[in-house]
């Protein structure tokens, strides 16, 4: 009766059954081994529905258990012929498996097995190595007369390929990589096994590993370019250009081009294994649980060849004694190199664009954050500075702004001409209610308050909102927007002031250029801004889907013929302007002349 009361009493165990447990207890994963130095017995547990809880020292949190785990030492060898008897491995796989209809005579060692995988990966402690050796003796004492165990222990010894293989051997095979340990640790400690077998056995342990992960194609996401050298060089490489794109447009072709490029000319560069992401995944056994294997055996951890080699071996190799495949570490990092090379490109092309972008605009707010007039004068002293023709710009007298040019002087294209200027400043859209400046010149002498009234409600704006602007709409406070208002009527009495004292000057330079171009400057009021900023109306574009909208033909430009005048005039037409636009209301300018008598 002692007998039978040892063999059902042992430490509480929180067991994590996975799928397929139920056929094979190699796939059960000990998660918490409470600490609580109380004796279980396996009939209490039953009885419980495998549900019972344990609270360490009488006090504290409650810990859980569905398991027990008998062990044995030196002084229970009378307990063997039980221990190894049929009876008894259905109660052991029962324990594991939960399933009355299976007689695994693995049973028993597999929950030593996962018991100890469980303790190796724990912080060194008294309890913990206390534990591990009364696993170990449990194991030794039921595998000393096992005919079973003894057949896999030469089969791992001299063909671990297929010991370590469920595919090529099912019988005999194993399906999970707690089975080989067990058996590992229980030849070490007898002394049956070398270094040199022992490193053999790790090597194929891990392109077991491995090739679960190709098996569920999640190897090549495990892979990473070491330090992202080439997307780390590119994005170094495009942020010190920055000033040199004027669109986010041109920023996306150049990266787009040098993405290509590297794709191209790119040679080698090494590829590791991601470890760190490895040891996250939510599996029984991970890179971390064998590196653990691996460090316990040999005092060391794997390098990054050893990783590839064995991920190599898992993609191409399966199944081959590793001490088959030749080692040519230079040739596996280019064949990595060479693999991963477009899956590593391609995805990371959206996420550079992304960072890059998000730099791209914060650059261009801190260059383009206050947008200052400019006199004619200033503007002529610019060009003459800097050698460039003033006919060039369109200058609008009015609020003293140029307006086919960026007048952000930190802006790299700072008074640089610009066909589509509305693309450089459409990189970022939240800027000023329309109208910003106008406002501000026409109501100079009032205070910086009453002329953000007038801004927000649109005043001086061609289109006025239906309901005032808001400060969220431009991203902006009210601070904000009054140190704004404030420079600006500074710098526009500034202009004022110096129109004052160079007025003949000013005037005969507005004369000569305003002759020489004839349409350098303008009134801001001149340019139709519905339907894009500073294009007539007969150029805007009409977006949508279907065929494009057909636009009304201009009607005959007819020139009205001389009729005679009375005798107190004598007037000719000189002149007769284009029409403004192509609809059915429109209107002309007509020039007459009075003729001298």
């Amino acid at each position: 009766s002692e007998m039978c009361i040892r063999d059902r009493i042992g430490i509480a165990l929180q067991v994590k059954r996975y799928v397929g447990s139920m056929i094979d207890p190699w796939l059960i994963a000990v998660k918490v081994i409470p600490k609580a130095n109380t004796a279980i017995d396996s009939v209490t547990l039953f009885q419980a529905k495998f549900k019972m809880a344990l609270t360490p020292g009488g006090e504290g949190e409650q810990e859980y258990y569905n398991s027990v785990l008998p062990l044995f030492g030196p002084k229970d060898e009378d307990m063997l012929p039980a221990i190894i008897h049929p009876l008894y491995n259905v109660l052991m796989t029962f324990m594991t498996s939960q399933n009355l209809d299976l007689l695994h005579e693995h049973g028993y060692l597999s929950l030593l097995a996962n018991s100890l995988l469980y303790l190796i990966q724990q912080p060194p402690s008294e309890w913990r190595e206390s534990l591990i050796q009364r696993i170990l003796m449990s194991a030794l004492m039921i595998t000393s007369k096992s005919a079973t165990f003894s057949k896999y222990a030469s089969i791992l010894l001299a063909k671990p390929e297929v010991a370590i293989n469920y595919e090529q051997n099912p019988i005999d095979g194993c399906s999970d990589l707690s089975k080989p340990f067990i058996y590992l640790m229980c030849l070490k400690h007898t002394g049956k096994i070398t270094k040199l077998e022992v490193n053999v056995v790790l090597e194929h342990m891990y392109i077991f590993f491995f090739s679960r992960l190709v098996e569920a194609k999640r190897h090549m996401e495990n892979l990473k370019v070491l330090g992202d050298s080439m997307v780390d060089a590119l994005k170094e490489g495009i942020a010190k250009d920055f000033s040199k794109y004027l669109t986010l447009g041109d920023l996306k072709r150049d990266i787009d081009i040098r993405m290509a490029s590297i794709s191209k000319e790119a040679t080698f560069c090494p590829i590791i294994l991601n470890v760190p992401k490895l040891e996250k995944m939510d599996e029984k056994i991970t890179i971390k649980t064998v590196n653990t294997i691996y460090e316990l055996f040999l005092g060391k951890l794997p390098s990054d060849d050893d990783y590839l080699f064995w991920l190599y071996c898992a993609m191409n190799h399966q199944g081959k004694r590793v001490t088959t495949c030749e080692r040519k570490v230079e040739e596996i990092r280019v064949y990595f190199f060479e693999l991963m090379k477009k899956k590593l490109l391609s995805p990371s092309l959206a996420t550079v664009y992304t960072e890059l972008r998000e730099g791209f605009i914060k650059r261009f707010k801190e260059e383009h954050m206050y947008l200052m007039p400019i006199s004619f004068k200033c503007l002529k002293d610019y060009c003459d500075k800097n050698a460039v023709d003033i006919s060039k710009y369109e200058y609008i007298k009015n609020q003293s702004l140029v307006y086919n040019a960026c007048m952000y002087n930190k802006c790299p294209f700072y008074l640089k001409v610009q066909p589509n200027l509305k693309h450089h400043l459409s990189t970022w859209i939240e800027k000023c209610p329309p109208a910003f400046h106008k406002t501000v010149k026409r109501f100079l002498h009032e205070p910086s308050e009453k002329i953000l009234e007038r801004i927000l409600v649109g005043e001086c704006a061609r289109n006025k909102p239906k309901k005032p602007w808001t400060f969220a709409e431009f991203n902006t406070n009210k601070e904000e927007a009054l140190t704004y208002i404030a420079m600006l009527q500074k710098e526009y009495k500034k202009i004022l002031e110096e129109e004052s004292q160079y007025a003949p000057e000013i005037k005969a330079l507005e004369k000569k250029y305003g002759k020489e171009t004839g349409s350098m400057f303008h009134h801001r009021e001149d340019k139709k801004k519905k339907g894009g900023a500073g294009l007539p109306e007969d150029k805007k574009s009409h977006k949508g889907k279907g065929k494009p909208i057909a636009l009304p033909q201009p009607a005959p430009i007819v020139v009205p013929q001389p009729v005679p005048q009375p005798a107190n005039y004598n007037l000719s037409l000189i002149h007769i302007s284009e029409p403004t636009r192509r609809y059915a209301i429109s209107y002309a300018v007509f020039c007459l002349k009075k003729n001298k008598s």
